[in-house]
């Protein structure tokens, strides 16, 4: 699963030795070792960098009393400032806050949502299997945005992506490290997408093409490789880096109910509850993938929320809510 370190031998060979005709073998479990060694290392500083905290009644309160009236008036605020002029665009840009322009909701009167899981797959295969069997329970088919470099290092990622694929659900691109992008160059920005890029290729043949809406898949358990959608890690993106997403044929995304479960770890019921009274016809929700000893709250929150949103809304991939919103929209205009 991880990179394995070349290791290289060097000796002084005596006249009376033989000289040796083939190279030292390693031993596989030097491999597997070693492999367990990566591994944890990168567990342990993701867990560190990416800090999810417990909160208290007081951040739960002003999360809820910010988001009382929905969060959709507070983005087209967002989105009209930052489409005002082109200064408010290198105003954003420079805060790597250059997210106007993207995807936060479907303008839509369909009962249909998106159910979107980021940082994926969790640090721990048990737990990523559970939420598997939890969306297959209730029928719900999400997107999950894959950190590649989770999947290198957590074992069993194989499976579960695979396993994603085949249980109806689809694969976004949430760059190869779980890190803001504005904190990074172009050129690393770049290597970051490409990687994560053509690990989904491996699950989903053809993603690496342009989006197109010219033909549609007419069976709606046919996963799209018409769309290809990027979450930018922590929202943050600068216009050179969104304009190079652009050019590789995604769909920047974010999503119109977050609730803020990295920071509000202490009330899962809240943040289910968040999640079911925010969310609206088109909406998307966001919500990171847990694991056992981090974010852990998130699996109780799945199993709370998955019964109440399934009641009031189809939850479905990013790509078939598109889809539907596409033909929707060409008969509202044939009735014109």
């Amino acid at each position: 699963m991880g990179k394995y370190l070349s290791v290289r031998y060097f000796y002084t060979r005596s006249a009376s030795e033989p000289a040796v005709t083939s190279k030292p073998e390693i031993s596989q479990d030097f491999n597997e070792q070693l492999t367990c060694i990566l591994s944890d290392r990168y567990i342990a500083q993701t867990m560190s960098r990416s800090k999810s905290t417990s909160g208290n009644l007081i951040s739960r309160a002003a999360w809820d009393t910010l988001n009382k009236s929905g969060s959709r008036w507070l983005l087209r605020s967002f989105i009209r400032f930052g489409k005002s002029s082109s200064i408010t665009r290198f105003i954003l840009s420079s805060m790597g806050l250059y997210v106007q322009d993207a995807l936060w909701w479907f303008d839509t009167k369909l009962q249909m949502m998106a159910l979107t899981i980021d940082d994926v797959p969790g640090m721990d295969p048990s737990t990523n299997d559970l939420i598997l069997d939890l969306l297959k329970e209730f029928n719900v088919r999400c997107t999950f945005f894959v950190t590649e470099k989770n999947a290198r290092y957590v074992s069993n990622s194989d499976k579960f992506l695979k396993r994603c694929v085949e249980e109806g659900h689809e694969l976004g691109n949430h760059l190869a490290e779980d890190i803001p992008c504005n904190k990074l160059s172009l050129a690393t920005f770049t290597q970051n997408l490409l990687e994560c890029e053509y690990l989904i290729n491996r699950f989903v043949p053809n993603h690496i093409c342009i989006n197109s809406i010219s033909s549609m898949d007419s069976d709606p358990d046919i996963i799209s490789t018409k769309f290809k959608w990027f979450r930018p890690p922590f929202g943050r993106l600068t216009r050179q880096q969104y304009d190079f997403v652009i050019s590789r044929g995604y769909t920047v995304v974010m999503c119109d109910v977050y609730p803020n479960d990295v920071s509000l770890q202490n009330f899962p019921q809240f943040l289910a509850e968040f999640c079911t009274n925010h969310a609206a016809p088109g909406s998307i929700i966001c919500i990171h993938m847990p694991s056992n000893d981090f974010r852990a709250a998130n699996l109780e929150v799945f199993r709370l929320l998955l019964p109440k949103i399934t009641r009031r809304f189809e939850c479905v991939t990013l790509s078939r809510l598109a889809q539907e919103v596409i033909k929707e929209n060409i008969s509202n205009s044939k009735d014109i």
